[in-house]
């Protein structure tokens, strides 16, 4: 629409007017794909359906970081809750992460596995239904769990709840979201550390 086309050239305005130069350190040491996935509940214009995306760092020694990967869409069906809207966030993250993964392993000559996956959600309900054994009654939301633990456990990726400060991925999925720790890890090509 021209309301879509004002916002597209008011952000381009926006960005060649600040121009800003993006760091792609130097990684040394022992590597690994530090991910970001987060969500956005029926917060698209139609109200109903949902937004996600995420950021995949690979990260060496010192917390230097680089982007490989990441994305921001529409969640791929209608969800009827944020955690089910953060479990496909999540699990489209991790095939992403998987997938990189596995394309270091085979440039760098090692084992997959020994490239660790650390990934970030700020959904601390979507966290403890994935640590748990707690029965969750949505079986749609079940089967996607299920799915994400699967993975945990056979890829070797651990998870970790962050504040939703500390969260990079969130201008990803929110129109207003700040971006300022996002940009800042860009920037510097190091990691923020993290509040739990």
């Amino acid at each position: 629409t021209l309301g879509d086309l004002k916002k597209a050239n008011k952000a381009i305005s926006k960005l060649t007017s600040n121009p800003t130069k993006l760091l792609f350190p130097k990684i040394t040491g022992k590597i690994r794909l530090t991910t970001h996935s987060d969500a956005g509940f029926h917060n698209l214009p139609d109200q109903i359906s949902s937004g996600r995306g995420h950021i995949i760092f690979l990260e060496g020694e010192g917390g230097r970081a680089a982007p490989l990967g990441w994305t921001s869409n529409k969640v791929k069906r209608v969800v009827g809750s944020t955690v089910a809207a953060e479990a496909l966030s999540m699990q489209m993250a991790l095939a992403h992460s998987i997938y990189l993964r596995a394309i270091l392993a085979e440039t760098l000559g090692v084992e997959d596995r020994s490239i660790p996956i650390k990934a970030h959600i700020d959904s601390n309900n979507l966290h403890q239904a994935i640590i748990s054994t707690k029965f969750v009654e949505d079986k749609r939301l079940r089967l996607d769990i299920a799915q994400i633990q699967e993975e945990i456990k056979d890829q070797q990726v651990q998870v970790k709840w962050v504040n939703s400060d500390s969260m990079l991925a969130d201008s990803l999925t929110k129109k207003n979201a700040k971006a300022d720790k996002l940009m800042e890890a860009l920037k510097t090509g190091t990691l923020p550390a993290l509040r739990n």
